[in-house]
């Protein structure tokens, strides 16, 4: 699969997985943290809080941990083509700030994947 077009295409993908995710699974997740695709020069804030979750344009300030990576290398984590540690060891996703939310990425992932698969999925199979 590919990355993102651009800005644009990413924030409506990204909004439309957001309200997709199961919150009732992230009832105990705490964390402020950001994605920056560094091929399409955008980047995103995503804010949990106790099964809520809120998606912001920019790095906030409050933000913990920022993950840069191409959109390329986010989708294909996402959908299992690439583990996260892959990309990590690879140097193809670089964390900067924190990196003691390690765990908590753990619990994220799996819920933001299945979400972002079926964000992803229809969509990909309406282009062939």
């Amino acid at each position: 699969m590919k990355g993102f077009r651009d800005a644009d295409e990413a924030r409506q993908i990204m909004q439309a997985v957001i309200s997709r995710m199961d919150k009732v699974s992230l009832q105990n997740v705490q964390i402020v943290y950001s994605y920056r695709f560094t091929d399409i020069d955008w980047s995103f804030t995503l804010a949990i809080r106790g099964g809520t979750v809120q998606m912001f344009d920019g790095i906030l300030p409050e933000s913990e941990t920022t993950i840069e990576l191409t959109s390329s290398v986010f989708d294909r984590v996402l959908t299992g083509a690439m583990s996260a540690a892959t990309a990590h060891f690879t140097d193809q996703a670089r964390i900067r700030g924190s990196t003691g939310n390690i765990l908590t990425f753990g619990t994220l992932l799996p819920v933001l994947s299945q979400s972002y698969c079926a964000v992803r999925g229809p969509r990909k199979s309406a282009e062939t």
